[in-house]
């Protein structure tokens, strides 16, 4: 006599992770679920979508429905028959509670299977970019509202005397302490390494950043094409530094001595590649 063959099990098809994911979307929707009546299309179709979540998840041991997945399928207790509508849909809805029962059983079940989760190399890099994205974003902050600090600092009350931005050195000062405000290591003059033959100094240094700060003010005979030139300088010193990753250029113009702070802006932006990020910030 033919031995009677076994049907081949078919193996899991989702991660612990994922099917856990997917049965809480799917006891998310429970609540509306469960107000539907049980010949709603709905409903049908979320038991369907639900069964297949589990099979993915446990498998079909001998070619047949896991045990938990039979258990959630199979809910109803005792047949009645010749009872009213209203009696099935009291069963039914009882049978749902036992439905939602099982599907938080199988997530417990499924969570204590599911290895610890490690970050991906993709994921660890967001984590370890989000304090110097978080850095630049506080800086560029400080550039757009220098030029109302400077301006509030005009008004003091019973004219006691403040600090006036006359030059690149009051501006750099102004600078200095804003930075100050949120970052505890900001290290003012940092030789930049050779180049064209000499070395020079950078303005402001956040080293845990990577982030070099450069002010610039316009005047008399230092106008946007002048500036524009000694940034490119900049760009290009700064690009052999070890630790600048970002440029951040400050260009105060109290006087609107650039009549197209954007278009320069944008032309500077361009001077990025290679390793370095330049932006620059004409204020006002």
């Amino acid at each position: 006599m033919a031995r009677k063959s076994v049907p081949e099990s078919i193996l899991p098809t989702l991660s612990p992770h994922r099917a856990v994911e997917l049965l809480r979307r799917q006891l998310e929707q429970f609540g509306r679920i469960n107000a539907l009546r049980r010949d709603d299309p709905e409903f049908k179709k979320w038991m369907s979508t639900t069964e297949g979540i589990l099979d993915g998840a446990f498998g079909k041991p001998h070619g047949g429905p896991h045990e938990m997945t039979r258990k959630f399928k199979y809910t109803l207790g005792a047949l009645y028959m010749n009872q009213s509508d209203a009696f099935y849909e009291q069963e039914h809805h009882k049978s749902m509670l036992q439905k939602k029962a099982v599907l938080e059983s199988c997530i417990e079940q499924l969570e204590l299977l599911a290895p610890q989760q490690t970050e991906t190399p993709m994921e660890a890099e967001k984590v370890e970019q989000e304090p110097v994205a978080q850095a630049l974003d506080t800086v560029l902050f400080v550039c757009d509202r220098f030029h109302l600090v400077a301006q509030q600092l005009k008004h003091r009350r019973e004219n006691r005397p403040t600090l006036a931005i006359t030059d690149e050195y009051d501006v750099q000062d102004l600078l200095h302490a804003l930075l100050r405000l949120h970052f505890d290591d900001v290290r003012p003059e940092e030789w930049t390494p050779s180049y064209g033959g000499g070395s020079s100094r950078m303005d402001f240094l956040l080293k845990e950043e990577q982030i070099v700060v450069e002010a610039k003010v316009t005047r008399s005979g230092l106008g946007a094409k002048e500036v524009s030139e000694q940034l490119i300088i900049d760009a290009a010193k700064y690009r052999e530094h070890q630790d600048c990753k970002t440029l951040i250029c400050l260009v105060y113009d109290p006087g609107g001595l650039v009549k197209n702070p954007r278009g320069i802006e944008r032309d500077l932006a361009k001077l990025s590649g290679n390793g370095l990020e330049v932006i620059c910030i004409i204020t006002p």
